[in-house]
């Protein structure tokens, strides 16, 4: 295991999600949420800063530890669009 010039490791710990650069040069971290009824379930974020990408893997853990429901809900069609 190498370590950054700060000292500290570069690994991220058990249970902290994976984060890394995508090819379009947008950040990705993925989130693994256990097993359930034999079954990975895992939560995927995106964002343009790595910072925003960690935030963003904080806050469906903090929810996941809390026991909230983490599927996405899709918005009826239409909605969000003006009219008139």
């Amino acid at each position: 295991m190498s370590a950054s010039r700060s000292g500290q490791s570069r690994r991220r710990g058990q249970g902290e999600g994976s984060v890394y650069r995508r090819a379009n040069g947008y950040w990705a971290g993925i989130l693994d949420l256990g097993y359930v009824e034999g079954r990975r379930h895992r939560r995927t974020v995106s964002g343009k800063t790595r910072a925003e990408v960690l935030s963003k893997l904080e806050h469906l853990r903090r929810n996941h530890r809390l026991g909230l429901d983490l599927t996405v809900q899709p918005r009826p069609w239409g909605t969000g669009w003006r009219t008139g």
